[in-house]
């Protein structure tokens, strides 16, 4: 059974994980293709946000353990794509698909399967 201590260690080691990435100077890239069903909301923190047509999304591990999601996922899902949204996305279990994201708005761009690198790096350069 998991103990305060290590609930506590696990806590503060996430929430130095989105400060860092929160903290990054320079603009990010999420390319996301196949399943992103552990620590999502790290994708979102991203500048720009490419989703392939066979990303799907999810949160397994918060139900699998029979925890809140409350490590960061609701905050930066809430950011994306509403609060109302990110409270259905994170409390039903279901996976969702790329166009689920963008129609929530969390996705920036759709784009075919295996495509997300290139298009991520194209749109990069052509705001440089």
């Amino acid at each position: 059974m998991p103990t305060l201590a290590l609930w506590s260690q696990v806590h503060d080691e996430g929430v130095q994980i989105l400060e860092n990435l929160s903290n990054v100077r320079v603009p990010m890239i999420a390319a996301i293709e196949g399943r992103a069903y552990v620590h999502s909301e790290y994708a979102l923190l991203a500048n720009v946000i490419v989703a392939g047509e066979g990303a799907t999304f999810n949160d397994l591990p918060h139900f699998a353990s029979g925890i809140v999601p409350g490590d960061g996922i609701f905050t930066t899902w809430s950011y994306r794509a509403g609060a109302g949204r990110a409270e259905a996305f994170l409390l039903n279990p279901q996976s969702s698909d790329s166009a689920d994201r963008l129609r929530m708005g969390s996705g920036r761009r759709g784009c075919a399967r295996w495509q997300g690198p290139s298009l991520a790096h194209a749109n990069w350069q052509q705001r440089t």
